[in-house]
């Protein structure tokens, strides 16, 4: 019974910290959308998270989609639907 206890305990702590990055991550995903709000609609939805993180790690314009940074993420997805 004991060893059982401590996993759950473990397990908890674990979830806590994973909620803790998932509410952070999603803080940055709405500060990237309604900053990028305009040209939101120029990339595909399933192409946000590549986006965001692309403009995440980039050091000049910080969190902003410029025209042709994830027009390749788009075209590369659009080529591979078609195949």
């Amino acid at each position: 019974m004991d060893n059982t206890n401590k996993f759950y305990k473990t397990g908890n702590k674990i979830l806590k910290v994973l909620n803790i990055i998932l509410i952070i991550w999603t803080v940055l995903f709405i500060a990237w959308i309604l900053n990028n709000f305009k040209e939101i609609d120029n990339i595909n939805m399933f192409l946000y998270i590549p986006c965001l993180v692309k403009t995440l790690v980039r050091q000049n314009n910080f969190m902003k989609i410029t025209n042709e940074e994830c027009n390749t993420f788009t075209r590369k997805f659009h080529l591979f639907l078609r195949i």
